[in-house]
């Protein structure tokens, strides 16, 4: 300031960096002059920077379950809170997740171990229906700035017997007797058996629906013990499901099953 504009204002600019905690912080700045008759003079001007964190639960949206097998998904906090959290998980009673509850049915999370995702275990029992099942797991958390926050994940089980087809499938005595070696590395046959000549091809799928491969194999007349051998060289490891599908004149025909890629 000089003795022609010592009145005019002069602007200072905050700027205020992120944090991981949900609390304001108040901070207070000391201003002091010096030269001419200010020498020495403070002033003081305390600062509130006002948190713009939100609690939550940082968990997947959804999750696929192999029925008969496990899979896990994993849960932590979006911020440090100021106190313990315990998360629950419920929504499993009645479904095939209920045999063999999540494990573990709550987490803890402190104000040091908040963000470092902790695991929880999905195992979906068998059940005799051809039909995927879907599950919606609630999260509950209590404790701290975390009171009352939920979250959900939708779990689906893939049925490992067959899934809803595009077509309309006319009944037929199409037996698939499942692949042979499983798990397997390279290569895998599969066997089924015909009650009429027919058109065979395979069709490929990961856990979320998509195709990875379409195999073509031509005809194939009546009988038992057919097989078809699968390449799955290029096919990293995981849970894949076969679906053959199978063409009778006007009828066509689909049988899916399980396999497991291992490297």
């Amino acid at each position: 300031f000089t003795p022609s504009d010592w009145n005019q204002a002069q602007t200072v600019t905050l700027t205020a960096s992120e944090d991981n905690d949900f609390q304001d912080d108040v901070e207070t700045l000391t201003l002091m002059a010096s030269g001419g008759g200010y020498a020495g003079v403070p002033a003081g001007i305390t600062v509130t920077i006002t948190d713009n964190d939100e609690a939550d639960l940082v968990v997947p949206a959804s999750v696929t379950v192999p029925e008969g097998d496990t899979q896990t998904f994993e849960v932590s906090l979006s911020g440090a809170p100021s106190s313990d959290v315990t998360v629950t998980i419920s929504g499993h009673a009645g479904t095939d997740l209920a045999g063999t509850p999540p494990a573990p049915l709550s987490l803890t999370f402190t104000p040091v171990n908040y963000g470092a995702g902790q695991t929880v275990t999905l195992t979906a029992a068998a059940d005799d229906d051809l039909a995927n099942d879907a599950v919606t797991l609630t999260l509950t958390a209590s404790g701290g700035e975390y009171a009352g926050v939920t979250a959900e994940v939708a779990v689906t089980i893939m049925d490992n017997m067959g899934l809803d087809t595009e077509e309309t499938e006319t009944p037929l005595s199409v037996a698939l007797w499942g692949n042979y070696p499983n798990p397997l590395s390279n290569t895998t046959k599969i066997a089924f058996d015909l009650p009429a000549p027919a058109i065979i091809s395979v069709t490929i799928t990961d856990l979320l629906g998509r195709t990875v491969k379409m195999l073509p194999y031509g005809s194939f007349g009546v009988g038992k013990g057919h097989t078809v051998e699968i390449d799955a060289e290029d096919l990293p490891s995981g849970v894949y499901y076969y679906t053959l599908k199978v063409v009778m004149d006007d009828q066509v025909a689909k049988r899916s099953k399980a396999m497991s890629v291992v490297r």
